[in-house]
């Protein structure tokens, strides 16, 4: 019975090499298969548990946590074209909310569906945006603003040149966590697809 440190080469050409505990990758470790692919991080009962980096034989590579043996919580994952994704996962799945960023600048920014970009949902019959407004997108406040009193007093969707949001009145400070924005924002203008 294993308990503590060591390696074990299975039938299948597959390695472990890292901490036991009852016969079972346990702790911290790295685990090797025959075509290159490999893993460092936490196991649980033998399985990728916790925070640990996968690097796949096609030269992919996934950074992040795990939830018995696959992908799941916050991670990275890169690309060898250059694109990379940050943001969160589920059954190793881009699922939640996250970035992804292509090899040529642009980005994503939303909610992710099964590995996904979820399409946001279309807008009531009832819709009625602030007047020359133009934009397809609302800001949905988050928290409590003693100088809005609605979200129809804000402007939807304008921004000055330095990238300010703006509200009736003018300018006006918020951080990330203040709003959701239902679409995309870049250099002041919507990105929605």
């Amino acid at each position: 019975q294993f308990h503590g440190r060591g390696r074990y080469t299975y039938m299948s050409g597959e390695t472990y090499e890292g901490e036991y505990f009852q016969d079972r990758a346990e702790g911290q470790g790295t685990y090797e298969w025959p075509n290159g692919e490999t893993y460092a991080g936490s196991f649980l009962n033998g399985r990728r548990h916790g925070f640990g980096v996968q690097m796949f034989a096609n030269g992919e590579r996934y950074e992040g946590f795990w939830k018995d043996g696959v992908a799941s919580g916050k991670g990275r994952h890169f690309w060898p074209n250059g694109d990379r994704y940050r943001g969160e996962f589920k059954d190793g799945k881009r699922h939640g909310i996250g970035t992804f960023f292509y090899a040529d600048g642009r980005r994503h920014f939303g909610k992710f569906v099964n590995d996904e970009k979820a399409k946001p949902p279309p807008f009531p019959q009832n819709y009625n945006p602030l007047p020359d407004d133009g934009l397809p997108f609302t800001w949905r406040m988050t928290k409590e603003h003693p100088d809005i009193e609605q979200e129809r007093d804000m402007i939807a969707g304008n921004v000055d040149q330095s990238g300010r949001l703006l509200s009736k009145d003018g300018p006006f400070p918020l951080s990330a966590d203040d709003f959701l924005v239902d679409g995309m924002m870049a250099n002041g203008r919507s990105e929605i697809e």
